[in-house]
């Protein structure tokens, strides 16, 4: 009896882990799409992770080369930060309303953040309540 439930436990957690992972890889592919659509960043790749309050999204290599040149000057780097933040917030909730969408729970708050130095960044999807 006590195997049973073991095994029985055990195939409910692989169960679970395996449609994280699927969401986590749906959430990338609604990144993919919504960067080629709205966003001026061409990630080279997207590492999503899924924890009890929050949704982490990694992206690896999002601005060209040119602009992490300009980006070794102060000014510029900061130019660069705020114009990702603004036009990521000018189109935010489509992206929000696609990872809704795949989790089934309301987003409370998104953020991008762009390190124009190393080229990478953070989209962090907080949820509601």
């Amino acid at each position: 009896m006590w195997r049973d439930l073991i095994a029985g436990s055990l195939g409910a957690k692989e169960a679970l882990m395996g449609r994280k992972k699927e969401s986590e890889h749906q959430i990338a592919k609604a990144l993919t799409a919504f960067a080629k659509a709205h966003m001026p960043i061409t990630p080279n790749l997207i590492s999503v992770s899924i924890h009890p309050h929050c949704v982490v999204a990694a992206l690896q290599d999002i601005i060209a080369p040119a602009e992490k040149n300009y980006a070794e000057k102060e000014k510029s780097c900061r130019l660069l930060e705020e114009f990702y933040d603004n036009i990521f917030n000018a189109q935010k909730r489509l992206l929000e309303a696609a990872v809704e969408n795949i989790l089934g729970r309301l987003i409370g708050s998104s953020i991008l953040w762009v390190e124009p130095k190393s080229g990478d960044g953070v989209i962090m999807f907080t949820f509601a309540g």
